[in-house]
C-alpha cells in the first residue's frame, strides 16, 4: 500500500495523536465487524478487513508510525502553503514580515542558523560475551539481557503527552531565530527558548520525560555461527539505542571471548584439549575417546607418554576466513590426585613394595643404572 493512497489513521477512525491503546481498541472493534468469517461472500468486507489489518500493522510499529507522521505533516504543510498562496498571493504572516523587516526592509547583514528537529541515529552499543571453546567451535545460541533506549511506547517518539500538541514559541514567534545587534549590525541567532524549532512543548510525555525514547531491558538471542574465531565482533543491525526524530536505531556489537575451562582452550584456528592421563594409561597406554565439537574421536595412547606431548587430530578446530579448518591438539598432562584416601594410600604403599616398582640403589644410596 502506498503511503499516498490513504490515511492509515482514517482507516482505523483515530486521530494522529491517538495512544497505542486507542489504536489497538479501534482495530479490535473494526476487525470483529469486518472479519471474513462473519461476512462470508462479501468481497467489500474482506477488502476492508485487509486495509484495517495493514493500518494496524503499520501504526503499531513506533518507528514506521513516526515516518508516517512526518510524511503526513509535510503533506499538510504543503497543502497549507498552497492555500495561502492562492488566498494571499504576495502576503506574508506576521512572523515572516517581522523577520523580513530586518533582512530586507532595513538592509542589515544577517546569518540564518535555524536548527530543525532532524533525525538522529541512535548510539551503537557494545557488549562482551564469553563462550566455551567447544561450543564456539560447534556454534551456539546465547540469550543475554540488554538495557537500551527504545522508542517510547506511550508517545511513539514524539515526546508529547498523548492528546497534546506543541505550541508556537512566544519569543521568536515561530521563526526559530531572534534578531540581535552585533557590531552595529542586525544578525539572527538561534532562539534559546525553542532551540530553533519554532515551537515548544508545554506538556511532555510522562513516560519518557519528553525525550521520545525510554530505557528498556529485554532479552536478545545471539546466534553465534560454528567456527567463529575468538575476539570476533558480531554486529546486530538496529539492535542498539533507538534514534530520535525518526532517526535509525544504532547497532549492537557483540565481542566474542573464549571461556578458558579446565580442559579446552583456543589458539588461533586450533582447538586445544588437555587430556588428563591416568597412571594406568601412562604405564599401559590404550585407546581413549576425546570429545570434539562434532562428537568424540578415538585416540591410541602409547605407554610412557611424557607430560606436554601433543597429539594432533586434523580438521577438528576452527574454520578460518579462507574456509580452512584448524586442528584439535590433544595435550597430555598427568592426572595426579591432590589428596589420597586412606585406602588409596595403603594400596600405593603395597604397590611400591612389589618387585620392579622401586628403583634399585647401591649401599651408598645411589640409584643403579641398568
Amino acid at each position: 500500500m502506498n503511503l499516498k493512497d490513504r490515511s492509515y489513521y482514517s482507516e482505523l477512525g483515530v486521530q494522529p495523536d491517538a495512544s497505542p491503546e486507542q489504536i489497538q481498541e479501534a482495530y479490535r472493534r473494526l476487525a470483529k465487524k469486518y472479519h471474513p468469517d462473519l461476512n462470508q461472500g462479501d468481497p467489500a468486507a474482506e477488502e476492508r478487513f485487509k486495509r484495517i489489518s495493514e493500518a494496524y500493522r503499520i501504526l503499531s510499529d513506533p518507528s514506521r508510525r513516526i515516518l508516517i507522521n512526518q510524511q503526513e505533516e509535510a503533506k499538510q504543510k504543503a497543502q497549507a502553503a498552497r492555500r495561502n498562496r492562492e488566498k494571499q498571493a504576495g502576503s506574508a504572516s506576521f512572523s515572516e514580515m517581522f523577520k523580513n523587516m530586518f533582512k530586507t526592509g532595513f538592509g542589515p547583514t544577517h546569518t540564518s542558523r535555524t536548527v530543525k528537529d532532524t533525525p538522529r541515529r541512535g548510539n551503537d552499543l557494545q557488549v562482551e560475551l564469553t563462550v566455551d571453546a567447544i561450543k564456539l567451535a560447534s556454534g551456539v545460541k546465547k540469550k543475554i539481557m540488554i538495557k537500551r533506549d527504545r522508542i517510547c511506547p506511550v508517545c511513539a517518539g514524539s515526546g508529547l503527552k498523548p492528546g497534546t500538541k506543541p505550541v508556537q514559541c512566544k519569543i521568536c514567534l515561530g521563526i526559530g531565530e531572534v534578531p540581535t545587534s552585533k557590531g552595529g549590525k542586525t544578525v539572527f541567532e538561534t532562539c534559546r527558548n525553542c532551540k530553533g524549532k519554532g515551537v515548544v512543548v508545554r506538556e511532555r510525555c510522562l513516560h519518557c520525560g519528553g525525550k521520545g525514547v525510554a530505557k528498556d531491558k529485554s532479552a536478545i538471542t545471539i546466534d553465534i555461527p560454528a567456527g567463529t574465531k575468538p575476539d570476533t565482533t558480531l554486529t546486530l543491525r538496529a539492535q542498539g539505542n533507538a534514534g530520535t526524530g525518526g532517526g535509525a536505531s544504532g547497532d549492537l556489537k557483540v565481542l566474542i571471548k573464549v571461556e578458558e575451562n579446565t580442559y579446552f582452550s583456543a589458539r588461533g584456528n586450533n582447538l586445544i584439549y588437555d587430556y588428563p592421563l591416568t597412571i594406568k594409561e601412562l604405564i599401559q597406554g590404550g585407546e581413549v575417546f576425546v570429545p570434539t565439537q562434532n562428537g568424540k574421536v578415538r585416540l591410541t595412547l602409547q605407554p610412557g607418554l611424557k607430560q606436554g606431548k601433543v597429539l594432533k587430530v586434523k580438521g577438528r578446530g576452527f574454520e578460518n576466513d579462507s574456509g580452512e579448518t584448524g586442528d584439535l591438539l590433544v595435550r597430555i598432562r598427568y592426572h595426579i590426585p591432590e589428596k589420597l584416601t586412606a585406602k588409596a594410600q595403603k594400596l600405593l604403599d603395597q604397590l611400591v613394595e612389589l618387585p620392579g616398582w622401586k628403583p634399585e640403589v647401591d649401599k651408598d644410596g645411589f640409584v643403579q643404572r641398568k
